[in-house]
């Protein structure tokens, strides 16, 4: 909130990032002896690499440093933007997929001797509104295709969780593991606030009851 992130991220032509000198969640669960690790979004710098999250308190970062790519060539405005411990990656695959299959990887690969720490951000479902062709083939029933997209983002982000549980379960960790699961707004319902990507059309969140969605109160 004091730094005004709250109604505006830093879009990808920002140079600007969280000030170095804040003490963040990652500095202090790594001082209190956890190993910790970043699968997925980083967005709170990405101009200058002392923003980046491995100079920030994460052991390990994958994913992008912007919070809107697109999710199969992880790609902003035609540049990559994909890291694997601030060392730029070039991989097949979607983003949701991706990111579940690494958080598996650093849960079986973890040592148990110390606790862990994963910070798990999916870019799901964030537009644009993409998703693979069995997830979609999924939802032929629905005939808006953004509204199509949408469900099989949901739904393909919410089989990776399921892979991330079942990975803890395996090895031993589900019982000693505290899980939170959250979403950083509501349904996009506004143009204002849909991010860089141009969409066409009704935006296909829904939010029920409520009078608006993300970038509102």
């Amino acid at each position: 909130m004091r730094y005004g992130l709250q109604t505006g991220v830093i879009p990808s032509a920002g140079r600007y990032g969280l000030a170095t000198d804040e003490w963040l969640l990652p500095q202090a669960l790594r001082q209190a002896g956890y190993k910790t690790a970043i699968v997925g979004k980083w967005h709170l710098g990405h101009f200058d690499q002392k923003y980046w999250p491995n100079q920030r308190g994460f052991d390990y970062a994958y994913g992008p440093l912007i919070g809107e790519i697109d999710h199969f060539t992880h790609s902003s405005h035609g540049v990559t933007d994909w890291y694997r411990n601030n060392k730029p990656v070039k991989e097949p695959g979607y983003d949701t997929q991706l990111f579940g299959a690494d958080a598996v990887r650093v849960i079986d690969t973890h040592d148990k001797s110390a606790p862990l720490f994963l910070y798990l951000a999916f870019t799901a479902p964030h537009t644009p509104y993409q998703a693979p062709q069995d997830y979609l083939d999924r939802y032929k029933n629905i005939a808006d295709p953004l509204r199509r997209a949408y469900a099989a983002q949901v739904t393909c982000m919410d089989d990776e969780v399921g892979k991330v549980v079942a990975a803890l379960e395996k090895r031993g960790m589900r019982d000693n593991t505290l899980i939170i699961f959250a979403s950083d707004n509501g349904g996009t319902r506004s143009n204002m606030f849909v991010g860089e990507a141009a969409v066409k059309g009704d935006l296909p969140p829904y939010n029920g009851p409520y009078r608006d969605g993300k970038g509102t109160v």
